[in-house]
């Protein structure tokens, strides 16, 4: 909408207001127009709510991605304690108990593998592994007893992490002798 007086001309529309007089053909404004703006104040305040709110959305993306990542090594290690026990229930009973089997003595000279759990076949260096497993072999009870099992084993594997995590997760299996 737009008034027009005669001594001067006054354009008003919704957004601003603004006296413009006439003289020939050039307008000249009288006062500056006063449009709708952020204060420094407003953007100070505005720019602090935002980035506290930024820190704090950091500070749980860090979280989340520790959290998958010891999610992924879990992962790792139970997938290598799964391979393990496979190996261990398709064995006769006594290359598992008998200390001077290769099964154990594989277990003696050290059992690595890599990030994705795959076995690495030399002894490596300490630097390219990231993880060692290895073999405790336990007499088994029988449960509610102090009495030890003639014809089970209790197989434990200490799968480390030392690059990692740092930690040693134990994963147990009780081997019973299969008649083989």
């Amino acid at each position: 909408m737009y008034i027009v007086n005669m001594q001067s001309v006054r354009v008003c529309s919704l957004a601003h207001c603004a006296l413009l007089p006439v003289r020939g053909n050039q307008k000249y404004p009288l006062a500056r127009t006063s449009l709708p703006a952020f204060t420094l104040v407003e953007v100070a305040i505005a720019l602090g709510v935002f980035s506290f709110a930024i820190i704090g959305i950091l500070g749980m993306m860090m979280t989340g991605l520790a959290t998958a990542h010891k999610s992924m090594d879990f992962n790792t290690e139970t997938a290598i304690s799964q391979q393990l026990s496979g190996e261990a229930e398709v064995l006769n009973y006594s290359m598992i108990t008998n200390t001077g089997s290769s099964y154990r003595e594989n277990f003696e000279l050290g059992r690595y593998f890599d990030v994705f759990g795959q076995e690495l076949t030399n002894i490596p260096t300490p630097t390219s592994y990231v993880y060692e497993a290895t073999l405790t072999v336990t007499n088994a009870y029988v449960p509610g007893t102090s009495t030890s099992s003639s014809v089970a084993q209790e197989l434990i594997f200490q799968i480390t992490s030392p690059h990692l995590t740092g930690s040693t997760n134990s994963y147990y299996l009780w081997e019973v002798d299969n008649g083989r």
